[in-house]
């Protein structure tokens, strides 16, 4: 199966037909071996490293259908996660996500449903794109991802965000928020409901 780059633009007629859409988007993913390899290589830190031509810095370069080069800061290949580290795992998800998937909106009065290779390509997206993100590493990783929707005042679904099921527990992994760490969710949602991303 061939990876594929798809951005699908679709109105939706309700809660469950958006995360329906982007469900399918992280089962595409699930189901393709360049995101699996791409998942294992995260997992295992062996990404390549490349000087960039300027000299400043280094770039990850991780096989991906054809070859991308997301920016990475300067330093080492973070330690290799050992067997069963789940912990480690979802530290890499984050890690690698933030530094390749900048926040970016919609177009205007658009929702677009975008594939992992997409984003990767486009080196940004919405909250949905980096919940598929998100739950498409993890679950071709084995862990088990939820889709966390939030209202603010009680009517309106404002926000989505991933979950990753470490210890019993679900752990957020929002990288839409400038500066927030693994676990941070907004606080005092009006209203939540979960979904599951998993086949």
């Amino acid at each position: 199966m061939a990876s594929s780059f798809r951005t699908a633009v679709k109105k939706t007629a309700s809660l469950d037909d958006h995360i329906d859409h982007m469900r399918e988007r992280v089962a595409n993913g699930i189901q393709d071996p360049h995101v699996h390899r791409l998942a294992s290589n995260i997992a295992a830190g062996t990404w390549e490293w490349v000087t960039t031509r300027d000299g400043r810095g280094r770039v990850a370069c991780v096989p991906f259908k054809d070859r991308w080069h997301p920016v990475a800061p300067p330093g080492q290949m973070p330690p290799r996660c050992g067997a069963r580290e789940d912990a480690c795992v979802v530290a890499r998800i984050w890690d690698f996500t933030v530094l390749n998937v900048r926040y970016t909106s919609d177009p205007r009065g658009v929702d677009t449903y975008v594939d992992i290779g997409t984003t990767l390509a486009a080196g940004g997206g919405d909250c949905d794109d980096s919940t598929i993100f998100v739950c498409t590493l993890a679950e071709s990783l084995g862990l088990e991802s939820i889709a966390r929707v939030i209202s603010q005042d009680g009517k309106f679904w404002a926000h989505v965000y991933p979950c990753i099921g470490l210890n019993g527990k679900w752990v957020a992994l929002d990288t839409t928020e400038q500066g927030k760490r693994v676990g941070w969710e907004f606080p005092r949602p009006a209203a939540k409901r979960d979904f599951d991303m998993g086949l």
